[in-house]
């Protein structure tokens, strides 16, 4: 139906939505998972004791939408529907930075101990940072980016707890759900 009110036009229809409830961890953790499928597309929305993931996918070819779904990968999925799924990573980019940082200074001095070094003390302090631009703030204030002058290029991201927990707890259930549907079980009972 097309619709014309105040110089806005649209048009619009009234779909049919699949709607699922899943409860896991004996009720403690849940998801209610609405799916929009029509010929090509499709719209995932996830509401979860992990967080809210959603997105409309406008081309999926010739496969039903659930199927598509089930073919995703995570850093696929999580890119389009958590856009902010990843985080800055203090400890990793430590490690890292101290990996690099000791083998330059051994280059340099094959007698180097980390021990009596204050830029690797104050490297090493760092890796409790959980703040990115807090990281680069105090990266600076240690002079390491004299050393490290291109550092905003290594530093270290990972998935948030929320993604991870999601895929690993809510999204094999959601999958389960779509495959027990398609193999025409029924799917209004307990499953743990």
């Amino acid at each position: 139906m097309s619709k014309s009110e105040n110089n806005l036009q649209y048009t619009y229809d009234k779909g049919q939505c699949d709607y699922y409830y899943i409860v896991f961890n004996k009720g403690w953790d849940g998801a209610r998972v609405f799916v929009d499928s029509r010929e090509g597309s499709g719209t995932l929305s996830v509401i979860s004791s992990f967080g809210n993931f959603g997105y409309t996918w406008n081309s999926i070819g010739n496969r039903s939408f659930k199927d598509f779904l089930a073919g995703l990968g995570f850093d696929y999925f999580m890119g389009k529907a958590c856009p902010d799924y990843m985080q800055f990573d203090g400890e990793k980019t430590v490690k890292n930075f101290l990996k690099e940082y000791d083998e330059l200074k051994k280059e340099e001095n094959e007698d180097y101990n980390p021990e009596d070094d204050y830029l690797r003390d104050a490297l090493e302090q760092m890796s409790d940072e959980h703040d990115e631009n807090s990281f680069c703030w105090r990266f600076s204030h240690e002079e390491l980016d004299d050393i490290f002058p291109e550092f905003y290029h290594d530093l270290s991201h990972s998935p948030t707890a929320s993604a991870t927990g999601f895929w690993n707890e809510v999204w094999p259930r959601i999958l389960d759900v779509f495959a027990k549907e398609k193999q025409g079980e029924a799917i209004n009972q307990e499953q743990e």
